[in-house]
């Protein structure tokens, strides 16, 4: 079942319903106990969802905790559905400033060393 959250309806400033005039809100769920986002739905005209973005499982690694899936998914025809699901993660890493300038986000990044990534228990 859902998780108890703090729900909070956002609506969106006229420079983004003349780009998007079907969205009319958009409703955030914050989960009361990690204080996170657990998901977030666009609203159209009628007030109804017409996408959800939900965050499953959370797994705690090095007194952190990371999600271990996301998902996206319409609400109307055709229904479509993506999740993303995290099988690793590397914590406490640094990067050079500037690595996630618009202009460098093409620029290949090496990826951390193996002992430094915690696989997702399943």
């Amino acid at each position: 079942g859902d998780r108890p959250a703090t729900v909070f309806l956002l609506r969106p400033p006229a420079t983004v319903v003349a780009l998007k005039p079907e969205l009319t809100g958009v409703r955030v769920y914050l989960d009361t106990q990690y204080n996170a986002l657990a998901k977030a739905e666009e609203l159209g005209k009628d007030g109804m969802p017409f996408k959800t973005i939900s965050l499953g499982d959370l797994q705690k690694i090095d007194g952190q905790y990371i999600v271990k899936m996301v998902e996206v998914r319409e609400e109307t025809p055709p229904r479509n559905k993506t999740q993303f699901v995290v099988t690793g993660a590397a914590l406490g890493q640094e990067f050079p400033v500037g690595t996630f300038e618009p202009a460098r986000l093409g620029e290949t990044v090496a990826p951390p060393a193996g002992d430094r990534v915690h696989r997702s228990k399943r």
